[in-house]
């Protein structure tokens, strides 16, 4: 009887993920066609079922930043990081900082991104524009 029980609550994670995993492919092909409110909807119902989804979390926040709420979208991004650190994740925290004209915050995000990737033109080509200034 444990054993059908424990076969029961994995089936039903593997749903629940599979869900999720609908939901974040469907608001990416949202965003990237720049439908950013049905877009959303679909990455909230992502986060719903799977709360440390990165992926969502981040394309979340470059919703927030295409309208300009910058403040969102580093806290989008703050939970992305912690969910699964990425490269991307902190080129993405960088360029919202930098629309906070926050330098340093951008400096300091823009050198992990390199950390993790250190072959990423995008982060090195930011870094340049910033110690410009």
């Amino acid at each position: 009887a444990i054993r059908s029980e424990q076969t029961i609550v994995n089936t039903a994670q593997r749903d629940q993920r599979d869900l999720a995993t609908f939901h974040l492919d469907r608001g990416r092909r949202l965003f990237e066609r720049e439908d950013d409110r049905n877009a959303m909807a679909e990455l909230r119902r992502a986060v719903y079922l799977s709360p440390y989804e990165a992926q969502a979390h981040l394309l979340m926040a470059r919703i927030h930043l295409r309208a300009g709420r910058t403040s969102d979208a580093v806290d989008a991004l703050k939970i992305s990081i912690w969910s699964a650190e990425t490269p991307d994740a902190r080129i993405a925290l960088a360029q919202a900082y930098l629309k906070q004209e926050n330098n340093a915050a951008a400096r300091t995000e823009l050198a992990r991104a390199l950390v993790l990737d250190p072959s990423s033109a995008e982060a090195r080509r930011l870094l340049t524009s910033v110690e410009g200034k």
